[in-house]
């Protein structure tokens, strides 16, 4: 019985660490300044409200985190370009979209100063 426990409790501790911390395969990061010009892909603000309201991004739907569950059929058909301030962000709703059937196109990290962070590969994790 002991066992079984241990085993139960494992096996939740490591999914809750694959959903947050390991990457989603196929997505990588994109300029949104090359997304804009592509109608084909929607960008999806997942920052909240003040935090996107003070730095704004053109053309972005912004629906923040705790709403996606929510709201994410306001996305439609189309491809997706998520932008968040963190990649916990980007790994929770990039697996959320998908089991949802929207495909998610790229991502973009946005600091507090409005700044893209683009980096590729393990840099992201700072591996």
């Amino acid at each position: 019985m002991k066992m079984v426990l241990i085993f139960t409790i494992s096996i939740i501790i490591i999914r809750i660490l694959y959903y947050r911390y390991v990457p989603l395969f196929g997505v990588e990061c994109v300029k949104l300044d090359d997304i804009r010009n592509q109608e084909s892909m929607v960008i999806l603000d997942l920052r909240d409200f003040q935090t996107a309201h003070q730095s704004p991004i053109q053309d972005a739907v912004n629906i923040p985190m705790a709403h996606v569950n929510r709201h994410y059929v306001e996305v439609g058909e189309k491809s997706v370009c998520l932008v968040a301030s963190s990649m916990v962000d980007i790994h929770l709703i990039g697996r959320f979209l998908k089991k949802k059937r929207i495909n998610v196109g790229g991502f973009a990290l946005i600091n507090e100063a409005n700044q893209q962070l683009c980096k590729k590969g393990r840099e992201i994790h700072e591996l």
